[in-house]
């Protein structure tokens, strides 16, 4: 028994000496891998002020309160644990596959979601946007929501960007773990995929649904503000009213908009299965 704990313990001391080295040894892969994401500090500080250029963001200062943060705090743990081993995970795969130059990386997390990485700063961002414990915090701020739903919206257009750039570089291999792996989450359902006829995704108008969605997001929550009559601190004023009744047209046309661009896609999506069950259907006569 003395041996083996002796033998445990020899292990996790020779790991942590070695982990420096280790991390000097390969801190060039590390930092190619960091460094291109450098630009998300300043962007999930800054994101509030975007909303200064429509207006009146006061309503943004309201807060939704609870009467116990315990289990609320619990969340919020679980929540960045999780986010920030996604996130190493994601490093420390990316690193491997370098090392070793596979090419694409398939395996650790990238087995079950594209954008690891992004999906733990998204998480580990969304807890900034709660209520945190022994600070000014009143409640969970609707401004902070809407910062935090803008960083992931950007994150979102950025993991397109990828999307596009390593379908240009690995072509029909890079199709094929794309239709068997979600971005973001991890699909459940896995259906047949015919390798002959997978088709590069149409990345013009999944960013500008995305936007829409977002607007259709800031409205809803603008609405649900103004129904619940949120508490507020009030501190900022501006002259012009944020969604007032003069841009009601214009919001009605960008939700118009949205969802014309939704049925069609669902139309598309549609008539492409309705053309490949046709092909089945034919191939299967002929043999």
């Amino acid at each position: 028994m003395k041996d083996r704990l002796k033998a445990v313990l020899s292990k996790i001391v020779t790991t942590i000496l070695v982990l420096p080295t280790i991390i000097w040894i390969y801190s060039p892969i590390i930092a190619s891998i960091l460094i291109p994401m450098a630009y998300m500090l300043p962007l999930a500080f800054s994101s509030w002020s975007i909303f200064a250029f429509f207006g009146n963001p006061s309503w943004l200062t309201g807060y939704f309160r609870f009467p116990e943060f315990i289990s609320l705090m619990i969340f919020e743990v679980l929540t960045f644990v999780l986010g920030l081993t996604l996130f190493i995970w994601g490093v420390i795969t990316l690193v491997k596959v370098k090392k070793k130059k596979e090419g694409l990386a398939t395996s650790g997390p990238y087995k079950y979601v594209r954008h690891p990485q992004h999906l733990g700063i998204i998480l580990m961002a969304f807890v900034n946007a709660l209520y945190i414990p022994w600070t000014t915090d009143r409640g969970i701020k609707i401004g902070d929501i809407l910062s935090w739903s803008i960083f992931a919206i950007i994150l979102f257009s950025v993991s397109e960007y990828e999307d596009w750039t390593l379908n240009k570089q690995f072509g029909k291999e890079y199709l094929l773990y794309r239709s068997k792996t979600g971005s973001f989450f991890p699909k459940l359902t896995k259906k047949q995929i015919d390798e002959k006829n997978i088709k590069e995704p149409n990345y013009k108008i999944r960013i500008p649904i995305a936007v829409f969605s977002y607007a259709l997001f800031v409205t809803l929550l603008y609405l649900l503000v103004e129904l619940l009559s949120l508490p507020s601190i009030r501190w900022t004023y501006w002259p012009v009213d944020y969604i007032s009744p003069k841009y009601w047209p214009t919001v009605f046309l960008f939700l118009s908009i949205f969802l014309s661009l939704g049925f069609a896609l669902m139309r598309r999506k549609l008539s492409s299965k309705k053309e490949l069950d046709e092909q089945n259907i034919e191939t299967g006569e002929s043999i």
